[in-house]
């Protein structure tokens, strides 16, 4: 017994179709699912900060290698001490970053109070004279309200 050739088609049309609805159905059920997360789309700003923390933090870390080993040729022992700091420093902001870059909770609260300690030493540095410190704190300001934007707080799953 031959197929026929039009009712072969509608059936291959009926399964794909069925196919089609049976994944849109599990799709949407999923979305609906309590403990469903989708895969969050990383906000430019967020690229930004984390490409400026991980500049930052390499600064650092070269810097205090500088430092480190500068202060033992002439023999300045503080300047150790600052280096080995700064290259510590240096460290944690490279895992600061790079969890800026994949979306870690943890990382928007760190990204958080280090632009609250560096708002304080703009405005102690304004006091104290230094006008240029302006730009820093509004750089800062302008970071302190983006970490608080609707779609960055989602991202970091805050």
């Amino acid at each position: 017994m031959e197929g026929n050739g039009l009712g072969d088609a509608l059936s291959i049309c009926d399964l794909y179709i069925c196919s089609l609805y049976n994944l849109y159905t599990s799709i949407i059920m999923a979305y609906n699912q309590p403990g469903y997360i989708p895969r969050r789309k990383r906000p430019l700003g967020i690229t930004l900060v984390a490409v400026l923390q991980l500049l930052g933090s390499l600064i650092m870390i070269l810097a205090g290698i500088t430092i480190v080993f500068g202060s033992a040729l002439v023999e300045i022992d503080y300047g150790m001490t600052y280096g080995v700091f700064l290259f510590l420093f240096g460290l944690i902001g490279l895992f600061v970053a790079i969890a800026l870059f994949s979306g870690k909770s943890w990382a928007w609260y760190l990204i958080l109070i280090f632009t609250l300690l560096s708002l304080i030493s703009d405005i102690m540095s304004i006091v104290i004279g230094g006008p240029v410190s302006i730009i820093s704190l509004v750089i800062h300001l302008v970071i302190l309200y983006y970490l608080f934007r609707p779609n960055v707080k989602r991202f970091f799953g805050i």
